[in-house]
């Protein structure tokens, strides 16, 4: 019993400042208000005083349960990059766009680009004026790495005196190829994902079984050859699957 509340109190306590460092890599990606931050941490808190009370039949029920919100923390954060990522490459698509409609009504780059970038949606918005800034300033700083491309873009539209157009055109097509390509791609990790995740949870069940008939403890390194020989499989499963991949 004492063991079990010591457990849960170091659950608690590691456990929130974990949650709590997850708000702010959230609100930093997300451009979060202070208020939103607030929420989530409250609501990492309540998980977590919820563990407190909740009787578990045993350790290994537990320590699932905290592995299960350990988990989700990181994922939330993958899958949340990877959507405010996709979303900024579709709204600079649409955002080279409506500059090459502006220039061919007669506007000058720089105007044609304010106009179109007060049409982008936020965080997109303040994401391509700081790059804008930058390249118009020739300067590095706070520059993300998968933002130089963009950047080494913008820096020869800044000083191109003639055939802008042209560019802007080809930049455009380049960028519609490179996203046709990337959405097939997201559709084969997509299945790769399904798959491993029905694969893993077909593991855990088992494990479950076999556990409540087999003692853990006595049987530890059988489980280990187990749970290690499973995680080589879908390693193994995944580097060959990605092999279908288009690389852009």
């Amino acid at each position: 019993m004492a063991e079990n509340v010591m457990i849960k109190t170091l659950i608690l306590i590691f456990g929130s400042l974990y949650g709590v460092r997850t708000s702010h890599v959230l609100s930093e990606k997300l451009k979060w208000k202070m208020r939103d931050q607030k929420i989530f941490e409250a609501i990492v808190i309540f998980l977590m005083m919820l563990l407190l009370f909740l009787n578990f039949p045993s350790l290994l029920m537990l320590w699932l349960c905290v592995f299960s919100l350990g988990i989700s923390f990181p994922v939330t954060i993958f899958v949340t990059s990877n959507w405010i990522e996709k979303k900024f490459r579709q709204d600079f698509v649409f955002f080279v766009d409506r500059i090459i409609i502006h220039l061919k009504m007669g506007q000058s780059l720089r105007t044609a680009i304010e106009f179109s970038n007060r049409q982008t949606s936020q965080p997109s918005q303040d994401r391509i004026e700081n790059l804008w800034t930058a390249a118009t300033n020739s300067s590095l700083c706070h520059i993300a790495e998968h933002d130089q491309h963009i950047f080494s873009e913008m820096e020869v539209w800044a000083t191109s005196q003639s055939k802008i157009l042209y560019r802007l055109c080809a930049y455009r097509s380049k960028l519609r190829l490179e996203e046709k390509f990337r959405h097939k791609s997201e559709q084969i990790t997509h299945q790769i994902y399904i798959q491993i995740a029905l694969l893993s949870l077909m593991y855990i069940l088992m494990l479950l079984f076999v556990v409540q008939k087999f003692s853990l403890l006595l049987h530890l390194p059988v489980y280990l050859i187990s749970f290690a020989l499973f995680i080589m499989g879908l390693l193994l499963f995944y580097l060959l699957a990605k092999r279908n991949i288009w690389k852009i």
